[in-house]
């Protein structure tokens, strides 16, 4: 049998496709690439929330699933919408990378303690949470793959833009010019990959779970959780992040006002067995401490 992997074309979605493609070569199976286009490839001018930015990445992976074109597809786990298609199964595979956002700086000599920044970026998160601690910043919306974010960067008068560390380390681009934000809380799942794939083959699930770091799968798990009972089916500035530590998850997340106004936080540390029964009451947490209203006005908007 050669099971058919597939995946986007950009540069970023090959090395992963590529990394999967090797992992389960090891374990004795025989794979191929089906290179598949997206609608959030297809379209790289238009603002990602005006696209309806949950699953524009992923859509056509799953109906190629759907139309038995291929066998699984890989994807960046952040990318991909917390309720998965009827018939449609998605797990983490492998361990994670470093899950922070990076400052790619244009001028290396600027310091990120400055006051105001011309930053680009396409996340609603990422630009919420950079207001939220530098308000007077101005930015500028940002498409397109990883070499392409960095071309436009180099041709503008821009101070920086925003980056997964994940996507930049996989494709060898970290380096002076990049400055790890530790007070950001990245996206649920980022640094995570995933695999989809049809919930009625036996054979790819379980090679897929041969596939599964327990730990990674269960942060993965926490985080689309706390994403999905929070957002609600939109497009939110909504952080999340578990991490294992001994017998215990450490979790933080965040929901900010769009425009950087306001922003709630959870800070916990629950026991590892039990972790996901906490995530409802950390969700309700920041609803009642006046996240109810920041969701309201972005469903409402």
């Amino acid at each position: 049998m050669q099971i058919r992997i597939g995946t986007r074309k950009s540069k970023l979605a090959l090395w992963q496709a590529n990394h999967l493609l090797k992992r389960i070569q090891d374990l004795g199976l025989k794979a191929e690439l089906v290179l598949i286009d997206s609608l959030g490839d297809i379209d790289k001018k238009s603002k990602l929330e005006s696209l309806n930015q949950t699953g524009i990445f992923t859509k056509a992976l799953d109906r190629a699933l759907i139309d038995n074109k291929i066998d699984l597809a890989i994807h960046s786990l952040k990318d991909y919408p917390t309720l998965p298609l009827e018939g449609i199964k998605v797990i983490s595979t492998g361990r994670r990378e470093n899950p922070k956002d990076v400052l790619v700086n244009n001028v290396i000599e600027k310091s990120i303690s400055a006051s105001t920044f011309k930053i680009g970026t396409g996340s609603v998160r990422r630009k919420a949470q950079w207001l939220f601690k530098y308000p007077n910043s101005e930015f500028v919306p940002l498409r397109g793959n990883v070499p392409t974010r960095l071309e436009k960067l180099w041709d503008s008068d821009w101070d920086g833009i925003i980056m997964a560390y994940a996507g930049m380390s996989r494709l060898n681009l970290i380096n002076g010019q990049c400055t790890e934000l530790d007070w950001m809380i990245p996206a649920p799942s980022q640094g995570i990959l995933g695999i989809s794939y049809r919930s009625d083959d036996a054979f790819i699930d379980k090679m897929g779970h041969q596939l599964v770091d327990p730990d990674t799968q269960l942060c993965a798990e926490i985080e689309r959780k706390f994403l999905n009972l929070l957002e609600g089916g939109c497009s939110a500035p909504i952080g999340a992040l578990a991490k294992v530590r001994s017998d215990q998850i450490i979790f933080k997340g965040c929901l900010h006002d769009p425009n950087g106004k306001a922003a709630f936080y959870v800070n916990e540390s629950v026991d590892k067995n039990s972790a996901l029964e906490y995530v409802s009451d950390w969700v309700q947490n920041i609803l009642d401490e006046g996240g109810d209203k920041i969701m309201y006005k972005i469903k409402h908007q």
